[in-house]
This record gives C-alpha cells, sequence and structure tokens, in this order.
C-alpha cells in the first residue's frame, strides 16, 4: 500500500498533520490515484512508525518549512 505523510519541521520539532493512504495503484504521481486522509487500513504502530521515520528524516536532513515522504507499506 502506498501512502504520503505530511509534516512540518523547524529543524528540531516535526508535526505531522495528517497521513493519506492511497486506495488504487499510482499512476505517474500519487495525484494520479484514490486517496484517503486519513488511513483506515493502517494499524496504530504502522502509523506510530510512519511518523517516526518521518521525523527522523525532517531532522536529519535539517528541514526547516515543509516535507513530504511517499512510502510503501507492506
Amino acid at each position: 500500500t502506498e501512502c504520503e505523510v505530511d509534516a512540518i519541521c523547524d529543524g528540531t520539532d516535526f508535526l505531522v498533520p495528517g497521513i493519506m493512504e492511497q486506495i488504487e495503484r499510482t499512476g505517474v504521481h500519487s495525484g494520479d490515484s484514490i486517496c484517503v486522509y486519513p488511513p483506515y487500513n493502517f494499524s496504530q504502530k504502522v502509523i506510530d512508525t510512519l511518523v517516526d521515520y518521518t521525523g527522523r528524516f525532517a531532522r536529519e536532513l535539517k528541514v526547516v518549512g515543509l516535507v513530504n515522504v511517499q512510502y510503501a507499506v507492506q
């Protein structure tokens, strides 16, 4: 299952306002598929992992502003 996590980061702290789950296979980009927001097929453990990984990426890359990470969840 493909999904996207949107976040905002100040270089240290981050906030994830939502996770979008793609219901059908994506085309050239995620805008080509039907999506739901928030995800309804993910366990809390998967959601917690997505949030954790997104925060790690944002902090390691020293993001200041918006960040979008696309994942494949198996």
